[in-house]
């Protein structure tokens, strides 16, 4: 990736030098947070790496929230698309683990040892909310209500299109409920 003037413009790479395919979804995603960690710290320096793991930690602990309220896109959670499943599903520890790793193995060829940034790893861990706590805000945030886009609901059944529908239908009836509600009495 390429990040210009502290992210006034970042260019990330879709497919490798032979053009053969895409590179996968974590790969990309990996690649934009190290740009974007290059907003704050432009050097390959120790403040750097904490900064870029510490984004992961947030960028793994989101995907098992949303795991955790049962968020799912055709049928599969956000964790199951973005690759990195296995790193969410046993909770901060494997995420620390996973962060840990990728790490290492990102920051050997500039000569800094992980165990400089380890101790952040875990000090962002600590900071964020539960996987629980966090499912039950994101729950309250999103509205959900046991719907799952692309996947089984609790609305009867119906296509796409049909659920649409009603949800738009459902949001301008509380609409109007809202605006009613908001009048004053005479």
């Amino acid at each position: 990736g390429y990040n210009t003037n502290r992210g006034l413009r970042i260019d990330i790479k879709l497919r490798p030098d032979t053009l053969e395919g895409f590179y996968p979804y974590n790969f990309l995603v990996s690649t934009l947070i190290h740009e974007l960690s290059h907003n704050w710290v432009g050097e390959h320096n120790a403040l750097f790496w904490t900064n870029y793991a510490q984004m992961r930690v947030e960028y793994f602990h989101r995907h098992a929230a949303m795991a955790a309220v049962g968020y799912r896109v055709q049928g599969q959670t956000t964790a199951q698309l973005a690759g990195v499943e296995k790193a969410c599903a046993g909770g901060m520890q494997s995420i620390c683990e996973a962060v840990r790793y990728d790490c290492a193995k990102e920051m050997r060829p500039h000569g800094i040892p992980v165990n400089v940034v380890l101790p952040h790893i875990m000090a962002k861990a600590q900071e964020l909310p539960s996987i629980d706590v966090a499912a039950e805000t994101l729950r309250s945030e999103l509205g959900l209500t046991g719907q799952k886009l692309g996947g089984e609901n609790d609305l009867g059944g119906g296509s796409a299109r049909e659920l649409a529908l009603a949800a738009a239908e459902r949001r301008a009836q509380r609409h109007k409920s809202e605006k009613d509600d908001s009048r004053p009495a005479q």
